[in-house]
C-alpha cells in the first residue's frame, strides 16, 4: 500500500451484519434533536415497535467506528432520522450499517475529491453535530514518533518531519491511512484536519500547519489544537523555513531546552475524511435528494461500498438504527 499504488478493490462488500439474540427494550428512549441549522426532516421514519436487536459486524467498513466482530443494539422504533445517525439498511440481498451523511433536500457535491453536503465538506459538518451524533466517527491516530520531531534553524519552532511508512519513511504529507487497510493496494491521499494534543500546560503557545500549500495558525486551548481552525499567520508571526507539506505542524517553543519534553508528550490524531474521487462510480454530482432519500457512507472510506457506488437509497431500505455498541470480538 503507498502513494504509487492505484486502486486495486473493485466491489469491496464487507459491511454485512448477522442477527443474533434478541436483547430487552431500552430502559428509556434515546433522542437527539436537530441543531438550528438542520431542518426538522421526518420523512424517513422508521416502522415502529419490535424490540431491539443484536448484531454482529462483519467486516472493517465501518472501521474505526464499529470493528469486525462487533456487537451492537439495533432498534426499529420511530423517530427521526438525522445526520450522524448509523442505520442499518437492506441493500443489494444483504443488510448493512451506514452513516447518514444526507437527509432530503440536501446537495451532495464533491470538490477536490471530497463530499460536500449543502456545500460544507461532510467531516466538518458532522464534527459541528457531534455532541447530538450517538456515535460520531471515531479519531485515527497518526503515527509519529518523538524523533520525527526537530528544532528549527531559528530555534523557535518543533517541526514535525512526516513520514510514509509505506515507501521507507520517505518524507511525504500526513495521509489517510488505515490500520485495517494493509492488505489494500490503493493510492494514499493527503489530509488536512488533524488535531494535535498537548498538556494543557502549554496552552496559549501557537500551532503551525502546512497543508496543500498553505500555512495557517491557532493556538493550544485546553491541551489541543485544531487544523480545522487554524486561520492565516498573523503578520508578526513568522513561520519557520522548513513548513511544508511533508513538514506539516510546527509548535511554538518558550525555548529550545523544552523540545525534549513537548516531543515525548504530543499526540496527533486525524479526522475521518469523506471522498469520492473514483471515477469509475456512477453517482451524477451534484445530487439533490428527493423526498424519503438519503446519502449513507461508511467511515472506512477507502473500501465502504455506499451510496457513492450505488446512490442515494430509499427510506424503506433503512430498517434499524444502532442505538448501543456492545461488546468486541
Amino acid at each position: 500500500m503507498g502513494t504509487a499504488f492505484t486502486l486495486a478493490v473493485a466491489a469491496v462488500w464487507i459491511a454485512g451484519f448477522r442477527l443474533g439474540s434478541t436483547l430487552p427494550p431500552p430502559a428509556s428512549e434515546h433522542k437527539l434533536d436537530l441543531p438550528a441549522d438542520e431542518p426538522d426532516r421526518r420523512k424517513g421514519e422508521l416502522e415502529p415497535a419490535s424490540p431491539p436487536k443484536r448484531f454482529a459486524v462483519q467486516g472493517d467498513s465501518m472501521s474505526p467506528t464499529l470493528k469486525d466482530g462487533q456487537q451492537v443494539t439495533l432498534s426499529s422504533d420511530a423517530r427521526r432520522l438525522s445526520t450522524g445517525d448509523l442505520v442499518a439498511i437492506h441493500h443489494n440481498g444483504a443488510d448493512h450499517i451506514k452513516r447518514i451523511a444526507g437527509l432530503p433536500g440536501q446537495t451532495i457535491d464533491r470538490k477536490n475529491g471530497r463530499l460536500l453536503v449543502d456545500g460544507i465538506r461532510l467531516e466538518d459538518r458532522l464534527n459541528s453535530l457531534k455532541p447530538l451524533i450517538s456515535h460520531p466517527p471515531k479519531l485515527l491516530t497518526v503515527t509519529q514518533k518523538p524523533d520525527d520531531w526537530f528544532v528549527s534553524s531559528e530555534q523557535r519552532w518543533l517541526v514535525l518531519r512526516s513520514k510514509n511508512s509505506h515507501q521507507a519513511d520517505y518524507p511525504s504529507p500526513i495521509l489517510d491511512d488505515y490500520p485495517e487497510n494493509q492488505s489494500v493496494r490503493r493510492t494514499l491521499n493527503a489530509v488536512d484536519r488533524v488535531i494535535l494534543r498537548l498538556d494543557s500546560q502549554f496552552d496559549g503557545r501557537h500551532v503551525l500547519f502546512h497543508f496543500e500549500g498553505v500555512a495557517t495558525s491557532t493556538q493550544l486551548v485546553d491541551g489541543g489544537a485544531q487544523s480545522r481552525f487554524a486561520t492565516a499567520p498573523p503578520i508578526e508571526l513568522q513561520p519557520p523555513a522548513e513548513l511544508s507539506d511533508n513538514c506539516p505542524i510546527a509548535i511554538e517553543l518558550g525555548s529550545k531546552v523544552e523540545a525534549d519534553k513537548v516531543r515525548k508528550r504530543l499526540t496527533i490524531e486525524r479526522d475521518i475524511e469523506y471522498r469520492d474521487d473514483v471515477s469509475r462510480r456512477k453517482v451524477n454530482y451534484p445530487t439533490t435528494l428527493k423526498e424519503s432519500e438519503y446519502f449513507v457512507v461508511g467511515d472506512n472510506v477507502p473500501i465502504s461500498v455506499d451510496s457513492r457506488d450505488f446512490g442515494p437509497i430509499h427510506a424503506d431500505a433503512i430498517f434499524g438504527q444502532v442505538i448501543k455498541l456492545l461488546d468486541s470480538r
